[in-house]
C-alpha cells in the first residue's frame, strides 16, 4: 500500500474535481454561487456565467470585479432559468476532412439585443470561447475570450438538473 500512496497523492486532486461546475468562483460570481463559465475578453472585462445555491438559478455577468456591466437578468430567482435557450452540437470525427466537434451556446435576450456565449472545441481550430453580441440592424459584435483564462465550461450545463431549454 505504501508504493501506492505516492500515487494516491497524486490523482486524489483530479478525484476530487468532476465534470459538474466548480466550487471556485468566477471573476463575477458572488459567494455562494458555482462557476460555470468565466474568461476574460480582449479588453480585460470578464464573463462570467453563474449558477445559484442548489441550482436555484442562472445569471450571466459581464465586466469587471469592480463594477459588473451586465447582469442578465436582474432578478436571481427560479424564472431565471426560462430566459435562456442552449444548444449543444456534437460531431465524431471521420476523417480529416471531417474533423470532431463539440459546440455550445447559450443564448438570451436583452431588449432588442441579443447574446451568444459560445464554447466550442473542434479538431480542426482546438478551443475558442466568447460572446456574440447583436443589434438589429448592425454587424454582429464577438468579444473572443482568453483562453488562459477559462475556468468551467458550457457543457456542464447538461449536469445541471433544471428545466433550461435545450
Amino acid at each position: 500500500m505504501k508504493a501506492y500512496s505516492w500515487l494516491l497523492a497524486l490523482a486524489l486532486p483530479f478525484a476530487l474535481t468532476s465534470a459538474t461546475p466548480n466550487a471556485a468562483t468566477g471573476p463575477l460570481c458572488r459567494e455562494g454561487e458555482t462557476n460555470l463559465l468565466s474568461f476574460t475578453t480582449k479588453n480585460g472585462k470578464s464573463v462570467s456565467l453563474c449558477v445559484g445555491a442548489a441550482n436555484k438559478y442562472l445569471v450571466y455577468r459581464y465586466g469587471t470585479p469592480a463594477q459588473t456591466e451586465l447582469q442578465y437578468p436582474p432578478a436571481l430567482d427560479a424564472s431565471s432559468w426560462d430566459k435562456f435557450a442552449v444548444t449543444d452540437y456534437q460531431k465524431p470525427s471521420m476523417d480529416k476532412a471531417n474533423s470532431a466537434q463539440d459546440l455550445h451556446r447559450l443564448v438570451f435576450k436583452n431588449g432588442n439585443v441579443t447574446y451568444t456565449v459560445y464554447d466550442d472545441t473542434s479538431d480542426a481550430s482546438g478551443h475558442v470561447c466568447g460572446v456574440g453580441v447583436t443589434v438589429p440592424g448592425k454587424k454582429e459584435v464577438f468579444m473572443q475570450g482568453n483562453l488562459k483564462s477559462v475556468t468551467g465550461q458550457l457543457a456542464d450545463l447538461r449536469t445541471i438538473h433544471h428545466p433550461v431549454k435545450f
